[in-house]
């Protein structure tokens, strides 16, 4: 959360953004536009910017600048992307629970699906005996800052986590960033109480993966990894644990500009055409010219980048469907 006493001014958040035009915002310009988000006011920035939250991984002191951004989107009224003012109507969505072996884990595919995952993407070996959780009341509500509504979450993220709480789960699995990074950091920094252990996805595939070796076929693919814009507010050591995923199936993670600390946003929210497809090109572009054959993301909004994909001849697959052609479940893209 925004922390003002952090803040030292050391520009290092404007200075590594990606998408606001560095002949504009010089030194004296960054100071100003700093400044005049401490004293909340309305500034140049709050519109120039596009949600990514990659300053907040940029701030060497842990200010979270962007959450002082969303406030302010919140404060002046600034919705980022219009459907998205609507955006906690999801809490209504119809639940559905899909009952498992009491001894495993609960698996919550918020909102997420049906539609957002590809279809049949939570099947097989992997998944089988987990209790499944979907629907309104498994809802992170994360995406209502697009909508401007910051403070606005802080009810609905608590209703999400006492919702998740009366399942009486002792780990539940989250394979999207969003919900992992509600609860890594908007819940704490909101004081909200979390009574179970959350498992990234990541975790939970390198675990059973390692526990499952020779049933594995190493795929010996170069793939770009695309990092979901949710994912700056979760702690880096998982993205440890998906290099540890990617060496057990025998896929080789490209080393390219646009990754991890310094990846692009997938760009799907983005209203301007022109400036969504220029920045899904840049992102595709570089991961085809460092060797990749396929992006894979864990986001279902990230699947936005897919027809970029297309353009330029990689493959778009899921994060876990990938693991699934390792383990035989899946055929890899032709």
């Amino acid at each position: 959360m925004w922390d003002e006493t952090k803040c030292n001014r050391c520009l290092e958040c404007l200075r590594r953004c990606k998408y606001i035009d560095k002949e504009k915002y010089d030194e004296k310009k960054m100071m100003k536009e700093i400044n005049a988000l401490i004293e909340g006011k309305d500034t140049d920035i709050l519109r120039d910017c596009i949600v990514c939250r990659a300053c907040n991984e940029y701030c060497p002191k842990g200010a979270d600048p962007f959450d002082r951004i969303a406030e302010l989107h919140e404060k002046f009224g600034m919705i980022f992307v219009p459907e998205m003012a609507t955006f906690d109507r999801m809490q209504y969505w119809p639940n559905r629970v899909i009952k498992g072996e009491s001894d495993k884990p609960v698996l919550c595919l918020c909102i997420m699906e049906p539609g957002m995952y590809p279809h049949r993407t939570f099947e097989g070996q992997m998944f089988d005996g987990l209790t499944v959780v979907r629907g309104g009341d498994y809802f992170c509500a994360s995406g209502i800052v697009l909508g401007g509504g910051w403070n606005r979450m802080r009810e609905l993220v608590k209703r999400f986590v006492d919702n998740l709480a009366k399942l009486e789960a002792e780990e539940i699995i989250f394979p999207h960033d969003d919900c992992y990074g509600t609860l890594t950091h908007l819940a704490p920094g909101w004081g909200i109480e979390v009574p179970f252990k959350y498992v990234h996805i990541f975790e939970y595939m390198r675990d059973y993966l390692k526990e499952h070796q020779d049933r594995i076929t190493k795929l010996n693919k170069k793939v770009a990894y695309q990092r979901n814009c949710m994912s700056r507010y979760i702690p880096r050591e998982i993205f440890a644990v998906l290099d540890e995923v990617f060496e057990l199936i025998g896929v080789e993670r490209v080393a390219r500009k646009y990754d991890r600390e310094d990846a692009l946003c997938c760009a799907g929210v983005i209203a301007d055409p022109e400036r969504r497809t220029n920045i899904q090109d840049m992102n595709v572009i570089d991961a085809k010219v460092h060797g990749a054959e396929a992006m894979t993301f864990v986001c279902g909004g990230c699947a936005a980048i897919s027809m970029a994909c297309y353009r330029h001849g990689l493959a778009p697959i899921y994060l876990v469907n990938l693991v699934r052609m390792a383990l035989g479940e899946k055929r890899y893209p032709a």
